[in-house]
């Protein structure tokens, strides 16, 4: 999931990842945010209200149930910062 090339695009331009919602658990120690759909483009931002992992997922569920996979953003424990889609496909 991440270290994929594409032929067709520029993948100097990928940015992120996506994981399955079972595959989650790993990021238990890491903290998320969820922007808003037009920030999407955007880098993660340090100066943001970062969720827990428990409060991520609670706000996930509902959007994985209407079968939307949003972006979010991981800051790791050592203040690495990325971008993820949770796709609710399994």
């Amino acid at each position: 999931n991440q270290n994929q090339t594409f032929k067709s695009i520029n993948n100097s331009c990928i940015k992120g990842f996506y994981i399955k919602q079972n595959e989650l658990e790993q990021f238990a120690a890491c903290q998320f945010y969820l922007p808003k759909k037009s920030d999407w483009l955007m880098d993660a931002q340090i100066e943001t209200s970062w969720l827990s992992f428990k409060e991520f997922i609670t706000q996930l569920h509902p959007i994985l149930k209407e079968e939307r996979s949003p972006l979010c953003w991981i800051k790791k424990p050592n203040g690495e910062m990325q971008k993820c889609f949770i796709v609710w496909w399994e």
